[in-house]
């Protein structure tokens, strides 16, 4: 079941396809998208984004599509308890009176965390548009 919804968040990441206006990109057009990615799934319910930084990036032109890549560090916040899915930019709500409990992984209410990951944006007739993806 997890994995149909890590599908099904995934592809909704990749439909929720951000357009950025200017041609330089920047950690604000990052911030945008990863914005987009938590307000469009259950994760709206479970952290905010502090903060991100850009790390490094990389441009790239195959078969003449330009492409940048923006990888990046973020500072997020946990709203109620939940775990954390790094490789999709999720979170997912515990219910912490289930009797299926499992704490593994669980990162308790009110907690900072740091994530990493990578944007990859496309320059499209529009400018430049973005989504999340998987290390």
């Amino acid at each position: 079941m997890r994995i149909i919804i890590a599908v099904l968040l995934m592809f909704v990441s990749i439909v929720s396809i951000t357009a950025c206006s200017s041609s330089k990109l920047s950690e604000d057009d990052a911030r945008t998208v990863l914005e987009n990615k938590i307000k469009n799934d259950q994760t709206k319910d479970c952290v905010k984004l502090l903060n991100l930084k850009k790390i490094n990036g990389m441009e790239a032109s195959p078969f003449g599509t330009k492409i940048y890549y923006m990888e990046f560090e973020a500072n997020l916040v946990t709203l109620k308890n939940c775990t954390w899915s790094r490789m999709y930019f999720t979170a997912y709500p515990v219910n912490i009176n289930s009797r299926i409990y499992d704490k593994t992984g669980m990162i308790a209410a009110n907690t900072t965390f740091k994530t990493t990951g990578r944007i990859a944006f496309v320059k499209t007739e529009n400018g430049w548009s973005g989504n999340f993806q998987a290390d």
